[in-house]
């Protein structure tokens, strides 16, 4: 399902850090050599938790990325989706358009974003950061 509810634009300023895994990606050979190392980086550093989705759901209204990107614990899909987005296009690699937000349901009620990357060669691969707290592997999604 593709649905522009929670696709927000990449921003032109962002953290240093932020900046600094942009650059790292940069240095990598491809594109999806890039696409595999931010999953790899985002999926380690922040958590998905399906019992705080509801009870923090004001939560993903944030965007302010300084305040997003400090909050480790626990994210929305929605913003790991939109850091996703950021560092793949601030990396050079990618075109705002190369990444898409997709949209399914968990259990059949609970809306569910991961993203859709293409790439130069035209393959599409998907891309779920939240999804890897629960196993779910690279190109696979929730």
């Amino acid at each position: 399902m593709h649905l522009r509810l929670f696709s927000w634009p990449v921003p032109s300023h962002f953290p240093t850090e932020i900046q600094a895994l942009c650059n790292e990606l940069c240095g990598l050979p491809d594109q999806e050599a890039a696409v595999r190392r931010a999953h790899e980086i985002l999926s380690n550093r922040f958590r998905a938790r399906k019992w705080m989705t509801y009870p923090l759901l004001w939560k993903i209204f944030d965007r302010d990325l300084n305040r997003i990107w400090k909050r480790t614990e626990f994210l929305h899909c929605t913003h790991m989706n939109w850091l996703l987005k950021i560092v793949l296009v601030h990396s050079g690699k990618f075109a705002e358009r190369d990444v898409q937000e997709r949209w399914t349901f968990l259990s059949g009620i609970s809306p569910h974003q991961y993203s859709r990357v293409r790439l130069k060669d035209g393959r599409m691969i998907n891309v779920d950061v939240w999804a890897s707290t629960y196993g779910i592997p690279f190109g696979g999604h929730a």
